[in-house]
């Protein structure tokens, strides 16, 4: 056992990733790569919000809000209510806590495409 909890199971099932990596880590970078494709293409259409990075090494996206008059929260509320756990700018600071919402693409590709049709109709109202 480590120091983050991990089992002797999960730890060997990581080994056994890392060594096999060059047989399924491209489709799974490809896939992502098509995902942030995406949200890009569903952010761009929306005023007054924007993508500061693009694209991302990480597995999620910072989608600033603060040109929109939306609220981190009440962005985080409407997705909810949408079906969509995203994470509100609270969630890593107060400084800019209603800048931005964050969201990520390492999700089934039919997951990112209902995201893509929902996140915008936030902002309609």
């Amino acid at each position: 056992i480590n120091d983050l909890g991990s089992s002797v199971v999960s730890q060997v099932a990581g080994i056994a990733a890392l060594k096999t990596k060059h047989e399924w880590l491209p489709e799974v970078i490809q896939a992502i790569k098509a995902n942030q494709i995406i949200i890009k293409d569903a952010v761009a259409k929306i005023n007054g919000v924007f993508l500061p990075v693009y694209p991302s090494n990480a597995n999620m996206f910072v989608i600033d809000i603060s040109g929109s008059g939306k609220t981190s929260e009440g962005v985080v509320g409407e997705m909810l209510k949408r079906g969509f756990f995203i994470r509100a700018a609270s969630y890593t600071t107060r400084r800019y806590v209603d800048r931005y919402v964050r969201t990520s693409f390492a999700v089934p590709k039919p997951q990112v495409e209902q995201f893509a049709i929902e996140f915008p109709k936030v902002f309609e109202s």
